[in-house]
């Protein structure tokens, strides 16, 4: 069913599932669901089912070109990865590129360029020969990635949903892993090694969660790390393609995707779910909001959001309110999103990510703005039209799309708009919000053509993406897609669990213990479905 369709899909009544929120884990959840035998309905205020892995285009003077929202490449998709084997299991086919293994990630810094390879003997191989003083630092390194890829090994066939007793079998299994689960990646670092060029290394691709080294929990970097060394890949089409073929797959077990009717309240009675209250639809000729009754609910929106605003304060347990509402949150991403007109092969771009950095230090992105004015340290620059491999999937032939992303302040504060005003489109108009993004848009648009000098000439379209942005289309609470920071406080077990404290309720996404990515989103929404179906008493899920 196409876009358009579905903004005009009617509400249905009742439904055994009720998911809200049509991003990756969502629709995914419905996409199990469905297809064992459950009446299911997903619900979401944008005009596109996906979430953070949707796509837009853009038309300017005759050319055309499409974006990917959060999806710049996905790690372990081959035939066997965990992804592509959870999207065969609701048949929703979907064809990944491989990126360079010999350096997807080009890590360039002001003394230093570093191709990272996939395989861990290959980036072993490559750190030594960069950084032969600091070879025991860098086994010691090693030990802990491949502790840490022990532990996630064992643990995936559970889903992440492991006991206290079955939780330190695993930690044990690699005692690095046991000795750092409580740490951040700095202190991890820091029994590494003193070189900053091999800390920022080490210590690089933060964006890929928006903490700084003194933030992120180091088990968690590792796993990023591992996830990437077993190959990068890009889903050829964009990120649209993984969001289109699962959506496609919930209606065709008979689901159905309600988009542009965002949810405005779960209905709760006594202490367990009956239904959700779906928002009138923005179109003209609409019943207002209705209620659509149903037995169990799945939210792939935040917990705080979920609990706070949605089921609301007074029927929630004190503990959790507290819980939700205290939870740290990571930065923003700004992307600028850029059609050039030009030869990038040519100028020396492939299809590869390029992280460039101003100097050693990592933690300075995540420092406030002096005097509240833009302080950019560092962009990575990645073109989707390049990684895709097909000529004319995202841009006219001989055209490129290019976006240059960097961290910032999430907060709607930080942009000059104040948080009841992120719905309206009248927060564009605002002077601080105008100047902040002008001014980052300038300076990213500095860097892409610092890499690759001339292209900055060749630009035929701009147009900036701040974290008040995502806030409107996806309602992320910080401005991140990225869900409660990943910190030693909020990392594995520390994190939601599917079922929430709600009878009926549940949640996936970025905010539970699969973590973030479009993998992990995936796999949250099959593991939410698995415990509806064993609560419910169904058959076993795949």
């Amino acid at each position: 069913m196409q876009t358009s369709a579905r903004t005009r899909q009617a509400v249905p009544g009742s439904v055994d599932v009720a998911v809200v929120g049509a991003g990756l884990g969502g629709l995914s959840a419905a996409a199990f669901l469905a297809r064992a035998g459950l009446s299911v309905a997903v619900f979401d205020h944008h005009y596109v089912a996906g979430g953070c892995a949707t796509c837009f285009e853009r038309r300017h003077r005759g050319a055309w070109f499409n974006f990917d929202i959060g999806v710049h490449y996905v790690g372990d998709c081959g035939d066997d990865g965990p992804l592509p084997r959870a999207l065969r299991q609701v048949d929703a086919e979907v064809e990944f590129t491989p990126m360079d293994p010999t350096g997807y990630d080009q890590l360039v810094l002001p003394d230093l360029r570093f191709a990272v390879p996939a395989g861990h003997d290959a980036f072993r191989a490559s750190l030594v020969a960069a950084f032969p003083r600091e070879r025991a630092g860098i086994d010691r390194w090693m030990r802990f990635l491949r502790a840490v890829s022990v532990s996630v090994n064992a643990a995936q066939p559970h889903d992440f949903d492991l006991t206290p007793t079955s939780l330190l079998t695993i930690l044990l299994r690699g005692s690095p892993l046991a000795l750092a689960r409580g740490q951040t990646l700095a202190q991890v670092l820091d029994g590494v090694t003193r070189d900053p060029a091999l800390r920022a290394i080490l210590a690089s691709r933060g964006g890929n969660y928006a903490l700084p080294p003194s933030r992120v929990s180091a088990p968690f970097h590792a796993a990023m790390v591992n996830h990437y060394l077993a190959g990068a890949w890009y889903p050829r089409g964009g990120g649209q393609v993984v969001a289109d073929a699962l959506a496609d797959s919930v209606e065709a077990a008979g689901g159905v995707i309600c988009l542009r009717r965002g949810i405005s309240r779960i209905e709760v009675e006594g202490s367990r779910v009956v239904g959700v209250r779906v928002e009138a639809h923005q179109g003209a000729g609409r019943p207002e909001s209705q209620l659509v009754r149903a037995p169990v609910v799945i939210s792939n929106v935040d917990p705080e959001t979920t609990l706070i605003d949605l089921v609301g304060v007074d029927r929630v347990p004190r503990r959790w309110i507290k819980r939700v509402s205290q939870a740290e949150q990571p930065a923003g991403i700004f992307t600028l999103n850029l059609g050039v007109d030009d030869d990038l092969v040519a100028r020396g771009m492939r299809p590869v990510n390029y992280w460039t950095f101003d100097h050693h230090d990592m933690e300075a992105a995540y420092r406030p703005w002096p005097g509240g004015l833009p302080a950019l340290h560092g962009a990575l620059i990645t073109s989707s039209s390049l990684k895709d491999g097909n000529p004319g999937q995202h841009a006219p032939p001989g055209m490129h799309t290019v976006q240059v992303m960097t961290a910032v302040p999430g907060s709607a504060a930080d942009w000059g708009v104040a948080a009841d005003d992120v719905a309206d489109w009248q927060y564009r108009k605002s002077g601080r919000y105008t100047e902040v993004k002008e001014a980052v848009s300038a300076d990213l648009l500095a860097r892409f053509d610092a890499q690759f000098p001339g292209a900055a000439e060749r630009v035929v379209f701009s147009e900036g993406s701040t974290p008040v942005s995502l806030t409107r289309y996806t309602r992320a609470r910080s401005g991140s897609g990225y869900g409660v920071a990943v910190t030693p406080r909020q990392f594995g077990p520390r994190r939601p669990d599917a079922r929430s404290p709600i009878r009926g309720l549940y949640w996936c996404g970025a905010s539970g213990r699969h973590h973030l990515g479009v993998m992990s989103t995936v796999l949250s929404g099959r593991h939410a479905a698995r415990r509806v179906a064993k609560d419910g008493g169904l058959k076993p899920l795949g």
